[in-house]
């Protein structure tokens, strides 16, 4: 069985899912799909267009924020661009190279969620380097279409570094864990919007 065959059947169901979040309050969604960083064939990039084309046809949706990670969505640009998103989010972390690609493919309307903390190791972030990289896009954008975010889902960090207790102060120095990663976000936040 071809799994995009099951497309046409299950584009209502999910819509039907994010109806009923929208129901319920949601306002903003984000659905993840890292199969945008692989070598996608035309097929499958078809089926990306088609389905968020379908969800762009419904009038009772949150606002979807598209989100990759662990690679660069170069090759699969022309899947993406002009998708009825209201918000791409990017893994610049794992692939900063894609920057200027992902700068002029994005929609007139769209905002750039700019996944800039790294959100799968433990270990500090680079403040001077994610602010210039998070100011690049602000600079392109403008400031109301950029969102500071981290690279990926944090489950692959431990929760909190204030919970190590025994570890000697000098080593914890170097660690962030996800509670300290969403810190993190809100300073380079705050120190990029002045």
């Amino acid at each position: 069985l071809e799994p995009l065959s099951l497309l046409e059947q299950l584009l209502p169901l999910y819509a039907e899912i994010l109806s009923k979040l929208a129901a319920a309050g949601a306002t903003d969604v984000q659905i993840d799909e890292p199969v945008l960083v692989l070598d996608l064939p035309a097929n499958a990039q078809a089926a990306i267009k088609k389905a968020y084309a379908y969800f762009g046809e419904q009038s009772n949706l949150p606002k979807i924020t598209l989100a990759t990670y662990f690679g660069t969505v170069v090759p699969n640009l022309d899947a993406i661009k002009g998708l009825p998103v209201a918000a791409l989010h990017v893994d610049f972390v794992r692939a900063p190279e894609q920057f200027d690609d992902v700068i002029a493919a994005i929609g007139a309307k769209q905002t750039l969620s700019v996944g800039i903390v790294d959100g799968r190791n433990i270990w500090k972030n680079d403040f001077k380097k994610s602010s210039a990289v998070v100011n690049k896009a602000i600079e392109k954008l403008g400031a109301d279409r950029v969102v500071v975010a981290t690279s990926s889902s944090l489950l692959h960090t431990p929760v909190d570094l204030n919970n190590e207790t025994k570890l000697d102060a000098e080593i914890k120095g170097f660690f962030s864990f996800a509670t300290q990663k969403l810190d993190e976000v809100v300073v380079i936040t705050k120190h990029v919007s002045g």
